[in-house]
């Protein structure tokens, strides 16, 4: 019989071993699931044997703090072999990925909106700038005691289920904050550094902060070499019994407590997938909810009806290291209460129907043609080999994650293509790469069986075999865009965002739902005041289409006090609160503006009919009294119908209040036939077209608005100015693809414009140290209404998702840091640099979502929810809905609801806020983070198309910025391509050492690799320049390619 090579390997899986070894083994109660490479008793599912290990510089003590033993059966010698080689890899730090990007959109990815306003779609694993944003920081012991929201970070005393060196979990203490790093005290004894945070899943207040403050004593009060990072380390000296045995054993009982909860409920565990999966929906859910639908009946609950820590603990850690339907849907680790998205079950059936396929593949090869024939994968390769070649004669495959652009004259050859008529076994090949390169939710666990599935199916195809490719998800978005299954265009952001129509094979999503929604309805039409003799502001881009806010001055007697009226579009009036369109803009959460591909959560035409600010439409007006020092005087709230509407641009508005920070005419790069700019979506108004009085008016909502920035700066508020590129994506009017489930239009390409500020580089390089802006009055009024409102629903204990910040530093230390950094650039109405305001904002911490008020540092306010967008934010829409309940109440009822009494008339009830803030919150990153992923993605193809393809002229020299130093297998620097704001990696320079590359210097450099599909950006350093060498962009004229 042929001897095979997997036959002869020196190692083996532990469960074949144990499958051998049998009848020499004998029975043991099953405990958590791990997925660590550590060896552990067969038949037997723990969390991981490390955790019993004593640590060698621990005291004899801790004896009593290991399980008591039990018996064991022969060891043959591949064990002691299998423990040898976990000896000597365990703990190296050598065995994580040193690479900088992770390729997966959803884990441990985080930016500062302060410090990178062009965030990358990648992770940088060495970003120690997103502490202010998603990190800890030395703290007091805060209490969890708001409801609906559990903190995005950690304080010490919380336990957490750590990952460290590649695929180990154990669960660890939070010690403390240092410099950049985290340390934790982990369970077998020994602690660990970290930057960034790769927390599983965290409990609050595990331990009080003082039980820890004897520790600290025996441990590194600094941060540790980047080569010592993420591994276990012992002490130098013997820690004391009485500072680490406590903590060992309230860690050991918690594990205790969980695994007897997984032994009692194994059986249940087993089927938590089948329990919660949907036959053909993506399903999400937070542990918390799992453990109502998996625990219920089975698990003893706290008296306040919830499931103790270690019962979610256990939950978490079976579905999270076993069951490969459920995926981590935290963009950031630690950030609030874990949740999942939950594969369907149909999905997870046809992945694995083409595993087996697979392996029929490799069986057949093994048996030398004797086994089952795989004749399923065979026929999709022929296929697939048949439509590639096809499409080479047309676009170029490329190993740059995309292929390259259309050879021919579309405009000569213009026509739709019929898309390729797959059979349903070739669909579910098509279907797992589309799922392995474009979804990128596969998850640890079973990545690796997916990976090498994929790299079959690629390498069976026949197209591949160059060398230089590797059989990866790049690779596979490249087939999935050969095969003519996906545009040529395709952006992984769209998949990423689970966007309706991104696919015609997966259902992400639902679509929008038909409705017959009567817009004539007018729940508050009793009540309205009509504005018809108000001039309303709507102040917003010449591209914007739907309007939400607009703005009107109203003096008073006193000459140097006006009401300011900021109106916001009134959808809630006219939309029942738990109808059809209001239940789709739930489940979608926010609008999503992706280039080129704008995803509504309200219908785009019933908005523009009846909803956008314009004559006659309704709105709800936020009103503040205000002094011309920008003191708020008095408030209130009232429904409205509008009257006359001028639209002006930003420009507009900042020319009449002569800001001088008005950016130039920006620099514009092209790729593909650009079209002159259409005209704007609606009638704007020059300043010349405006009366007297409106210019007046103009000028004062421009006074106080910067008044009244500068008085909530001086009162604790941050801001930053923000300079942003924009980014248009469209077609050729006479080329418009038609994308549909039977044709697809695959001999054009989108022309791709990066407009961006001369100003922009200059500020970046050194040669300006002031950013250009429209001014900040328009921020600030729209933060006034989200004040107002949030004052409003205080006072009437209305419950709504307020904007909160728990402070991770004392409000001492906060005031000083602001006195002393922030304050003297307020005094002398200077901007602030962009690295005090980080420094403050990690003081401060990320803000989260609540049904209680609390202050936002932030923006200096003592309670503050968003308002100002209920077009397109689904909890601005709430706030709305509980607004307008209450106004209807009050006004009937000719009475104030101040203070307490019944709430029967709202909408909806705090405790249904409390269930969907988590969802809300993911659905808000998850927003913010693909939109981000999607500008990234879209330059990578543009650079691709003026690299290879000389579509564009790059400038030179081509520019660039480092940021920080990445330590790894090769050390890299990363940093900012200036000319169109895209991160990038650049290679160590030959002519300097990397220890001497610092932030800020700056280089020539010349492009050498691209990943589109991972948007990884590989620079070759060509010089070190100099300042003078740097042309200032900032011209009157501009330049435009």
């Amino acid at each position: 019989m042929m001897r095979h090579h997997r036959n002869i390997r020196s190692f083996i899986c532990w469960k074949c071993l144990n499958r051998r070894y049998q009848k020499n083994s004998i029975s043991y109660p099953r405990g958590i699931g791990c997925r660590t490479g550590h060896f552990e008793i067969p038949q037997t599912r723990t969390f991981f044997s490390s955790l019993y290990e004593r640590s060698s510089v621990e005291t004899p003590s801790h004896d009593s703090h290991t399980p008591k033993e039990v018996q064991s059966f022969p060891i043959p010698n591949i064990r002691e072999r299998l423990r040898l080689w976990e000896s000597e890899n365990i703990d190296h730090p050598g065995t994580e990925d040193t690479s900088p990007y992770t390729s997966s959109p959803t884990l441990e990815n985080s930016f500062n909106s302060v410090t990178h306003p062009f965030v990358s779609h990648l992770s940088v694993k060495a970003n120690t700038e997103e502490i202010a944003d998603d990190d800890l920081l030395r703290t007091q012991d805060i209490e969890d005691g708001l409801e609906g929201v559990k903190r995005d970070f950690l304080i010490p005393g919380d336990l957490v289920d750590l990952r460290f060196g590649g695929n180990n979990n154990e669960l660890a203490i939070f010690v403390q904050r240092l410099e950049i790093q985290s340390q934790y005290y982990t369970m077998s004894g020994r602690w660990l550094h970290q930057r960034g945070t790769k927390v599983n899943i965290y409990f609050p207040n595990f331990v009080h902060s003082s039980e820890l403050d004897e520790l600290r004593k025996h441990l590194p009060q600094k941060d540790v070499p980047a080569d010592q990072e993420d591994a276990r380390h012992g002490f130098e000296k013997v820690l004391p019994r009485t500072i680490g045995g406590p903590l060992l054993q309230k860690m050991k009982n918690f594990w205790t407590q969980a695994n007897a909860v997984y032994e009692a409920t194994a059986s249940k565990l087993d089927e938590s997938y089948k329990i919660v999966a949907h036959p053909t929906e993506f399903q999400y859910a937070t542990i918390s909810e799992l453990g109502e639908r998996i625990l219920s009946g089975s698990v003893q609950r706290k008296k306040d009806g919830k499931f103790p820590d270690y019962a979610l603990y256990a939950l978490h850690r079976r579905i999270f290291c076993e069951s490969a339907g459920f995926i981590p849907a935290n963009l950031r680790k630690a950030r609030g209460e874990a949740q999942y998205e939950i594969l369907p079950l149909q999905l997870t059936n046809e992945m694995s129907r083409v595993i087996g396929y697979v392996r029929k593949l490799h069986k057949y090869k093994l048996s030398g043609g004797k086994s089952e024939k795989p004749t399923e994968l065979q026929a999709f390769a022929k296929k697939a080999s048949e439509l590639i070649h096809k499409s080479r004669k047309t676009r170029d495959f490329t190993e740059y994650g995309n292929i390259g652009p259309f050879k021919g004259n579309p405009n000569n050859e213009l026509k739709s293509f019929r898309r390729e008529n797959f059979s349903n076994t070739d669909q579910e090949f098509v279907r797992f790469l589309e799922v392995w390169a474009g979804l990128n939710s596969l998850g640890t666990l079973v990545g690796c069986t997916y990976d090498s599935t994929g790299s079959s199916i690629l390498r069976a195809i026949g197209k591949y075999n160059n060398p230089d490719t590797r059989l990866n998800r790049q690779t596979a978005w490249t087939c999935l865009k050969e095969l003519g299954a996906i545009p040529p265009w395709q952006i992984v952001g769209q998949y990423g965002i689970r966007a309706p129509n991104t696919s015609c094979r997966l259902l992400l999503s639902p679509g929008l739902v038909s409705n017959d929604t009567d817009y004539s309805i007018d729940k508050m039409k009793n009540y309205r005041t009509d504005l018809k003799n108000t001039t309303i502001f709507c102040i917003d881009d010449a591209e914007a289409m739907e309007l939400d806010d607009g703005l009107s001055l109203e003096a008073t007697n006193s000459p140097d006090v006006y009401w300011v009226h900021i109106h916001i579009a009134d959808p809630t009036s006219i939309l029942p609160s738990h109808g059809s369109e209001s239940r789709y803009a739930q489940a979608r959460g926010n609008t999503v503006f992706l280039p080129g591909n704008k995803i509504p959560m309200l219908d785009h035409e019933s908005v523009m009919k009846h909803m956008s600010l314009a004559k006659g439409r309704l709105c709800l007006t936020f009103s503040a009294k205000l002094n011309l020092r920008g003191e708020l005087l008095d408030s209130k709230i009232s429904p409205g119908i509008l009257g006359n509407v001028l639209c002006i641009t930003p420009r507009t508005f900042a020319e009449i209040n002569k800001i001088t920070t008005i950016p130039n005419a920006p620099i514009i790069y092209c790729v593909g036939q650009r079209t002159v700019s259409k005209s704007p979506s609606r009638k704007l108004t020059r300043k010349d077209q405006l009366s007297k009085k409106q210019l007046k008016d103009l000028e004062i909502l421009g006074n106080i608005g910067e008044a009244r920035t500068l008085l909530l700066q001086r009162n604790g508020a941050a801001f930053s100015i923000m300079e942003y590129d924009s980014l248009r994506v469209y077609f050729n009017p006479k080329a418009q693809p038609v994308i549909s489930d039977k044709f697809l239009l695959q001999n054009v390409d989108p022309t791709i414009e990066i407009h961006l500020s001369g100003s922009y580089q200059d500020f970046i390089v050194g040669h300006s140290n002031t950013k250009k802006s429209y001014g900040t009055a328009m921020t600030s009024f729209m933060q006034l209404a989200g004040q107002i409102a949030a004052q409003w629903c205080n006072e009437r204990k209305i419950p709504i998702p307020y904007r909160i910040a728990l402070p991770q530093s004392s409000k001492h230390d906060l005031a000083e840091y602001h006195r002393q950094n922030i304050l003297p650039f307020v005094e002398k109405n200077e901007q602030i640099p962009d690295p005090m305001i980080s420094g403050y904002l990690s003081l401060i911490g990320p803000a989260h979502l609540s049904t209680e008020p609390a202050p936002h540092p932030a923006l200096g306010m003592d309670a503050y929810t968003k308002v100002t967008s209920p077009l397109r934010r689904y909890l601005d829409m709430v706030v709305h809905w509980q607004i307008n309940a209450t106004l209807r109440q009050e006004l009937s009822s000719n009475q104030r609801l101040i203070g307490k009494g019944r709430r029967d008339f709202l909408p909806f009830s705090k405790s249904w806020l409390n269930s969907i803030l988590p969802h809300m919150t993911r659905l808000e990153r998850w927003a913010k983070y693909y939109e981000l992923c999607a500008v990234q993605e879209w330059k990578c193809q543009f650079l691709l198309r003026a690299w290879k393809y000389s579509q564009s002229k790059l400038p030179r020299p081509l520019v660039f910025v480092s940021k920080r130093m990445i330590l790894g297998s090769r050390n890299c620097v990363f940093g900012e391509l200036t000319c169109i704001a895209l991160k990038a990696l650049m290679e160590v320079p030959d002519f300097m050492n990397f220890e001497d590359i610092k932030e800020g210097d700056i280089f020539d450099v010349e492009i050498c690799d691209l990943n589109i599909h991972s948007q990884k950006v590989t620079l070759k350093a060509l010089r070190k320049l100099s300042l003078e060498e740097i042309p200032r962009l900032d011209q009157p004229t501009g330049l435009e390619n």
